[in-house]
């Protein structure tokens, strides 16, 4: 059976991701409700038209620069080896001319706004090209986005650090060590969840200090940590805490500070996202002694410990549901080969 080639306007659309609304329903949304606010209330027919209409041409706009730039990369990856430049379908000149055609037409719509409007769309526009080649220059695309003297306790872009898997200090050592530079560009300033996530930050980046003095600033008086901040806009940041009933500070109060330190805390004594189970992976110097029972591993485990001195003294791993299993300790790797209902205890000397 012949297949008979496609017309140029459905490679048009396949290149705009036109069958995958997802993207520019997900740009549309805090447009909107931007807008709303700003109007104080219904904007209008005029300007809901243009600005609904715009995502979704600068979304459209946005994928072919994207795929411009990713056209080499995109060939050894399956879910993307057939995209229309990749597969050779469309060429870089004619993908440009579709986005630069679409961005075009977004700009006709500004023009019918004001001045303000105008002004700021030519920004917005170089953030729409020079995004997608940031990711082939820099270990982290939002480091052309973010700035040193930004220091709001915001830090969404490293969510791939955590609870991400895709950034790691032994597999990806260059994306760690830029994840490491934006936290101590931001500081330990926050409220709320953003300590406790940056508190596991700290962890999956094996630095125990780093995460115990965030869980130091999580568990002290509100606002007690603006004076070690000491930097601009740090007495916004700085109103973390907890209270005396140890509800986290927000303020008022945010919940999501409370599970989200009780989960960094376990990350500094246990990590298992990476397809083992690493034991005592951020532990700062004022744990040089301890025991723990009952952490839950992912793939089915469970585990006891005790250490002193900063070194496992003891350690017992039951297999619940899991089969098989990895332990590591430093750089220690241990094959567990358990079957569910089985228990290994490990020996100082194994552990060594």
């Amino acid at each position: 059976m012949t297949t008979l080639p496609r017309s140029r306007f459905a490679l048009y659309l396949d290149l705009i991701r036109w069958d995958r609304p997802a993207g520019w329903l997900l740009l549309l949304w805090p447009t909107l409700s931007a807008l709303w606010v700003a109007a104080d209330g219904f904007p209008g027919w005029h300007l809901l038209a243009v600005f609904t209409l715009g995502t979704i041409l600068m979304r459209s706009a946005g994928c072919c620069v994207n795929d411009v730039a990713d056209r080499d990369f995109d060939r050894h990856v399956k879910r993307t080896a057939q995209r229309p430049i990749t597969s050779g379908a469309v060429s870089v000149r004619e993908a440009l001319g579709v986005g630069a055609a679409l961005a075009l037409v977004a700009f006709v719509l500004v023009l019918t706004t004001n001045a303000p409007t105008v002004a700021w769309s030519l920004p917005a526009l170089g953030v729409t090209i020079l995004y997608p080649f940031t990711k082939r220059f820099f270990s982290m695309p939002q480091a052309v986005l973010d700035t040193p003297q930004d220091t709001h306790r915001h830090v969404s872009h490293l969510f791939a650090l955590y609870p991400g898997r895709q950034i790691s200090p032994r597999r990806t050592p260059e994306l760690a060590a830029a994840a490491r530079r934006t936290l101590e560009a931001r500081g330990d300033g926050g409220t709320g969840w953003s300590m406790a996530w940056k508190m596991a930050f700290w962890a999956r980046l094996h630095d125990g200090e780093r995460a115990h003095r965030m869980l130091r600033g999580l568990l002290a008086t509100p606002g007690a940590r603006a004076a070690e901040e000491g930097r601009s806009g740090s007495d916004i940041n700085n109103r973390g805490g907890s209270y005396a009933n140890l509800l986290d500070a927000h303020p008022p109060f945010q919940i999501d500070g409370n599970f989200g330190a009780t989960a960094a805390l376990i990350e500094m004594l246990l990590q298992s996202h990476a397809d083992e189970i690493e034991l005592l992976p951020a532990l700062p110097k004022a744990w040089a002694d301890g025991a723990v029972r009952g952490l839950r591993a992912r793939g089915g485990f469970d585990v006891d410990m005790a250490w002193s001195a900063g070194r496992l003294t003891r350690v017992s791993v039951r297999a619940l549901h899991g089969r098989g299993g990895v332990l590591r300790v430093g750089d220690r790797v241990i094959a567990l080969r358990l079957r569910p209902g089985q228990t290994r205890h490990l020996t100082t000397k194994e552990l060594s």
